[in-house]
C-alpha cells in the first residue's frame, strides 16, 4: 500500500466514524440510508476495505460534506471550480487535463498509472479508486468534489468553460 493510499484510508476510516458518532448515528441505520451493507460500513471503518467512489460521494451527500474532507481531511479548495452542469467525472477529468495543460502519459507518469488507465479514465469506461483520484486530484490542482461530484465553488475560467 503507498503512503497517499494509507494515508487517504486511515483518514477517511477515522473520520467516517468520528462523523457517526458525533450525528448520533448507528451503523445499521447509517447503512441502510445510503443503500449499503452492513458489513461494508464495518469493513469501510475497520479498514479492511476501501469504499467504492460511489460509495464516498453517498456519504459526502448524506452528512453534507466535502469529498476532500472525508478523503483528504482538508477543506475543498474550490481551485479549477465547475459551474453547475451535469457534466460527468470523465468530462470534468478531461477539462481539468486540458485546463492544466498536461499531457495523459505525463498525468499518468505522476500518479503512478498506465497511460491507458488515463484514457479509460477520460472516455468514461473506468473511475479510479479514490487513493488515485487524490493523486490526480493533488496534480491536477482540482478538489475531489469538482472530479466526483460537481460542487466545487464558483464558475469555470472562461476560457474552459464552454470547452
Amino acid at each position: 500500500m503507498d503512503n497517499i493510499q494509507l494515508q487517504t484510508t486511515i483518514a477517511f476510516s477515522e473520520r467516517l466514524r468520528d462523523l457517526l458518532k458525533s450525528h448520533k448515528i448507528n451503523r445499521s441505520d447509517f447503512s441502510r440510508s445510503i443503500q449499503r451493507s452492513l458489513p461494508s460500513i464495518s469493513h469501510y471503518i475497520n479498514e479492511d476495505i476501501r469504499p467504492t467512489v460511489d460509495a464516498v460521494i453517498l456519504i459526502c451527500e448524506y452528512f453534507g460534506i466535502s469529498a476532500d474532507y472525508l478523503v483528504l481531511g482538508r477543506e475543498n479548495r474550490g481551485l479549477l471550480p465547475l459551474n453547475a452542469d451535469t457534466s460527468s467525472f470523465a468530462d470534468r477529468l478531461a477539462r481539468a487535463i486540458k485546463y492544466k495543460g498536461i499531457r495523459k502519459n505525463e498525468l499518468a507518469r505522476k500518479i503512478n498509472r498506465s497511460p491507458q488507465a488515463i484514457t479509460r479514465y477520460i472516455q468514461g469506461t473506468s473511475i479510479p479508486a479514490f487513493d488515485v483520484l487524490a493523486r490526480i486530484a493533488e496534480n491536477l490542482t482540482v478538489s475531489l468534489d469538482y472530479l466526483l461530484m460537481n460542487r466545487g465553488k464558483g464558475e469555470l475560467p472562461p476560457q474552459i468553460k464552454n470547452s
